[in-house]
């Protein structure tokens, strides 16, 4: 009794596992494919709540590896609109079609070819407004080597409005978070602040060999 009873319950639970494996297997073939579809990338934003765009840290990452910019400017969009960026001698950035971020975001405003120079980049200043500004500085030691530092200049003018000088100010340290490899900062309220030669002691002050 016991043993026919002990068959009946083992044909009873193979059944069940039976009909639980077949269970699954529908289930597997319903289930839908991962997608292969990125996630939408979006700016990221400081607690400040002023994001910066993709597009700003993709080129400071060409201006680092690839040498194709000796320079670049950025610039607090205070609205989130596509206003034009300023013109020659550097070169705009065309704006994204459609905006990361809603409200303020930090996007590229002038850009210096390879070869463009200290003046240059000191020219693309704005006097009345505020900028970040990131330069590729060139040395060479008294052995010849060629060192490349990249410089970061919170440009802030005495004659900027003062809800700039606090926007730019309470972001600085989050936009500079995301430039990985700066060797000098420099804060700046008029341009002969942001002088060549005090950059390049500067420089060679980070560099062992001297």
């Amino acid at each position: 009794m016991y043993a026919g009873g002990a068959r009946t319950l083992d044909a009873a639970g193979a059944a069940d596992h039976t009909r639980q494996r077949s269970a699954a297997r529908r289930g597997a073939r319903r289930a839908p494919a991962p997608s292969l579809t990125p996630a939408p990338v979006r700016a990221q934003k400081s607690m400040s709540g002023i994001s910066v765009t993709k597009q700003s840290v993709e080129l400071y990452k060409e201006l680092k590896s690839k040498s194709n910019h000796r320079f670049l400017t950025f610039k607090i969009d205070k609205e989130g609109t596509r206003a034009r960026p300023l013109s020659q001698p550097a070169a705009p950035f065309p704006l994204p079609s459609r905006s990361p971020a809603p409200g303020p975001q930090v996007v590229p405003d002038q850009s210096g070819a390879s070869g463009a120079t200290f003046a240059d980049f000191v020219d693309s200043l704005p006097d009345s407004d505020c900028r970040f500004a990131v330069y590729d500085f060139e040395y060479t030691n008294a052995d010849g080597c060629l060192f490349k530092k990249i410089i970061f200049v919170m440009w802030s003018p005495d004659n900027a409005a003062t809800k700039s000088k606090m926007m730019y100010a309470s972001s600085k340290d989050f936009l500079k978070n995301l430039l990985p490899g700066i060797a000098v900062e420099q804060q700046a309220t008029e341009k002969g602040e942001v002088d060549e030669e005090d950059m390049r002691l500067r420089i060679q002050a980070t560099i062992t060999r001297k």
